[in-house]
């Protein structure tokens, strides 16, 4: 009798591409290298978002960790870690022309921003630890199921953790409230200005002066262009136009920097989670496993992916070269950052 055995790193050695208009990307599934041991698994240290600097080094941004973020090279490997003490729970963020930080905060409602290499936080835009008065009530689920309202159909499979923020916990928003109540994303247009999705505890879009006046408000409840269920993520394009995702209505909304819409995409998303932009497109990433490629002029330029595969992620990334970095994670449990490298 021979003993088989297959190859417990076989994502490392084979080759995946996807491609779709035009596009082809390598997937590579274990972008990070040489993580410490503790950092490994997604199930004790969830990799939520993530962002490239301006030397093209990846930023994970993880959940649960003494330090919020990990430095990886241009080439994956790590480097260090930083921000402890900094951020209570992170979200998505961008990097500064200044080559800081700003990041949302999600619990303590704001936008903080830090200077990485001084290990310090430079300001927040927000009220630190006060949620603004949209209505949420972020406690509605377990006062309704308390109450014998909602049954779980398992509370063993984390479903209390799952559904903090259920369909019904969202409905309690029932205005588009100032800043903040927890926010999600941040962006930076090349004036200077600050755009931020306030979307786990609000629905709306907040526009302010680099030296952090709010300049304009936009947004509410609805099902519609220009309004929202779950504000996401955010992102500013070339021509400075403001893309934002509606994740759980399965929608894209595009808008100048008042606040007019300028264009709108909905369904066959795949619950659009994540998004980045550069010189060419615009990039935008679903749970369910799509990758969707836009362009200025808001032509659809690529569908990469299908259900289920293993393009699901929550957050993106792209660097200078056109690469993408898909941070999955509960999504794909087993990964803590995917690349997609382009192929020209």
């Amino acid at each position: 009798m021979k003993l088989m055995k297959c190859d417990y790193d076989r994502e490392k050695h084979c080759s995946i591409t996807y491609e779709g208009g035009g596009l082809k990307y390598e997937f590579v599934a274990d972008f990070a290298k040489n993580l410490p041991p503790y950092l490994h698994w997604s199930d004790s240290a969830s990799v939520g978002g993530g962002y490239v600097d301006n030397e093209d080094n990846v930023i994970l941004c993880f959940r649960g960790t003494p330090n919020p973020f990990v430095k990886l090279d241009p080439n994956g490997n790590y480097i260090g870690e930083f921000g402890a003490g900094l951020i209570k729970a992170c979200h998505f963020g961008t990097v500064t022309p200044e080559n800081t930080v700003l990041m949302t905060d999600i619990p303590v409602h704001v936008v903080r921003e830090i200077d990485p290499a001084a290990g310090k936080v430079i300001r927040d835009l927000g009220n630190y630890g006060k949620g603004s008065d949209s209505g949420f009530d972020g406690n509605y689920y377990n006062k309704q199921r308390r109450q014998g309202n909602i049954y779980p159909p398992e509370p063993y499979m984390r479903i209390p953790m799952l559904t903090a923020l259920t369909e019904a916990e969202r409905n309690t928003i029932v205005r588009c409230a100032e800043p903040f109540n927890r926010p999600t994303d941040v962006a930076m247009n090349s004036k200077g200005d600050i755009f931020v999705s306030d979307g786990y505890g609000n629905c709306a879009v907040h526009r302010f002066s680099r030296e952090g006046k709010l300049l304009k408000t936009w947004g509410g409840v609805g099902d519609e262009p220009g309004k929202f269920l779950m504000v996401h993520a955010i992102t500013v394009d070339a021509k400075d136009q403001v893309w934002v995702l509606d994740r759980d209505q399965n929608a894209v909304h595009v808008f100048d920097e008042e606040g007019n819409v300028l264009a709108y995409c909905k369904g066959n998303l795949g619950q659009p989670s994540g998004i980045a932009s550069d010189k060419e497109y615009i990039y935008v990433v679903g749970r369910g496993g799509y990758l969707t490629v836009f362009t200025p002029e808001f032509e659809v330029v690529a569908q990469i992916g299908y259900f289920n595969s293993e393009l699901r992620a929550h957050g993106m990334a792209v660097n200078s070269k056109g690469d993408l970095f898909l941070f999955p994670t509960t999504a794909t449990e087993d990964h803590q950052c995917i690349q997609l490298r382009r192929i020209r």
